[in-house]
C-alpha cells in the first residue's frame, strides 16, 4: 500500500510542477478517466490536463486514502483531496478552491503500480471570477456539473 500511496503523491506533485512527460508514465496502458470530461488513454489525459492547467498555479493536497489490495496485481483507492486552481493573469481570471475525492483502481505491471482508472468527484468548490475593472463574482458550487455550468455562464458575460 505504501507504493500506491507514493504513486498518488507523485501524481499530484507532477501535476503541480507541470511535469507532463513524467506524469504520463504513471498510467496503465489501458488507463481510463472520468471527470469533467472522459478519455481512455493516458497520453490524451495528460494532453488535456496540461492544456487546461498549463498557465494555472495549482496546489493539490491529499488526505489519508481508503486503499484495498484486491489481488497481488490489483488495488482500489479513494483519496480525499483539496486543491487550488488559480488561473488569474494580471488580476483577471478564475480562482477555485475545491474539495472532493479521487476514485481509482491500480494495476501492477512489470513490477510497478500504475493508475488504471480515475474518477474525480467534487463535493464543494469555492469559486471567484475576477473581471476587468475589479469586479469579483463569487459562487460556491456543490458538484462538478454546477461548477462547469457556472463557469461557462461567467465566461459568456
Amino acid at each position: 500500500m505504501q507504493l500506491i500511496s507514493r504513486l498518488k503523491a507523485t501524481y499530484v506533485r507532477l501535476v503541480d510542477e507541470k511535469a507532463w512527460s513524467a506524469l504520463e508514465g504513471l498510467f496503465a496502458d489501458d488507463f481510463a478517466f472520468n471527470g469533467i470530461w472522459s478519455t481512455r488513454d493516458g497520453h490524451a489525459f495528460v494532453e488535456r490536463t496540461s492544456g487546461s492547467l498549463a498557465n494555472a498555479s495549482t496546489v493539490h493536497q491529499l488526505a489519508v486514502a481508503e486503499l484495498e489490495v484486491t489481488s497481488p496485481i490489483a488495488a482500489t483507492g479513494v483519496w480525499p483531496f483539496a486543491d487550488i486552481i488559480d488561473q488569474r493573469r494580471d488580476g483577471v481570471g478564475d480562482y477555485r478552491r475545491g474539495f472532493g475525492h479521487y476514485h481509482e483502481t491500480y494495476v501492477k505491471a512489470d513490477g510497478s503500480w500504475k493508475i488504471a482508472t480515475m474518477r474525480i468527484t467534487r463535493v464543494r468548490v469555492e469559486c471567484r471570477v475576477f473581471l476587468p475593472g475589479g469586479e469579483v463574482r463569487h459562487r460556491t458550487c456543490l458538484s462538478q456539473d454546477e461548477l462547469v455550468a457556472w463557469l461557462d455562464r461567467e465566461s459568456r458575460l
